[in-house]
């Protein structure tokens, strides 16, 4: 009898956005596949915010350090790539029951469309600077 995985939607908030590229780069170690990154503020920071400069920078919340968040999204069908990408995230970030560490949160997505797709050629590896003498700025 074949088991049926539940694919799961983890989200996480990053209050610290220093925390970012390295929780990508673990992600990307262990095998996490492609994850969305959203710039995201929640409302109770957005409001104090907005009461402190006025409904005249609305356009510029998303621009506010102490507003700015970032909010990954990443769908996950191996149970145990989830419980090893949640508990990176956690050491990530010193834990989420921290004051101001953000949110993670790992829902069971009852149908996935489009999930695997082709996947992008391998990363060239960076190629020094060109430098010729005879060049000029």
């Amino acid at each position: 009898m074949e088991v049926k995985l539940m694919p799961h939607l983890l989200v996480v908030i990053l209050d610290d956005l220093s925390h970012l590229p390295e929780l990508l780069n673990r992600w990307r170690k262990i095998g996490v596949p492609g994850v969305t990154i959203l710039a995201s503020v929640g409302s109770y920071r957005a409001s104090n915010w907005l009461g402190r400069v006025g409904l005249g920078a609305f356009d510029r919340l998303f621009e506010a350090e102490e507003v700015r968040r970032r909010t990954l999204l990443v769908a996950i069908e191996d149970d145990e790539l989830l419980a090893t990408a949640i508990a990176e995230a956690e050491q990530v970030v010193g834990g989420f029951e921290r004051p101001n560490s953000g949110l993670l949160l790992a829902l069971p997505v009852a149908q996935i469309r489009g999930l695997h797709k082709v996947q992008p050629a391998e990363p060239q590896p960076e190629l020094p600077p060109a430098v010729r003498t005879d060049w000029q700025v």
